[in-house]
């Protein structure tokens, strides 16, 4: 059986998941694993004379796909962020303009 739980948003809450969007995910995420791409490559002969023709190639293909994918997530990450902050303004006018009052 499910329990009744009021919630209530706020301005605050809004403003706390953006930030948090952008030090867990942006930051702590999708930086840190993009960051990791340049240490993943493998220079010279490192697949050998043989595996640099099979797959050097595709292997830096790869990389460059991941690097351009994170890349298209952190633009996500953006958007979200600049859509929150209109939420977050929009939603401190009517906290304002509001009888009623929340605490954060």
């Amino acid at each position: 059986m499910a329990t009744q739980r009021e919630i209530h948003i706020t301005s605050n809450t809004i403003h706390r998941t953006c930030t948090r969007i952008d030090r867990e995910l942006k930051t702590d995420m999708i930086g840190f694993v993009r960051g990791l791409i340049p240490a993943a490559t493998v220079g010279g002969k490192g697949f050998g004379t043989l595996g640099n023709h099979i797959i050097g190639d595709t292997y830096k293909s790869v990389q460059h796909r991941f690097d351009a994918l994170m890349g298209q997530a952190m633009a996500t990450l953006d958007s979200w962020e600049v859509a929150l902050t209109n939420c977050e303004r929009n939603w401190k006018a009517a906290e304002d303009a509001s009888m009623v009052r929340y605490r954060a």
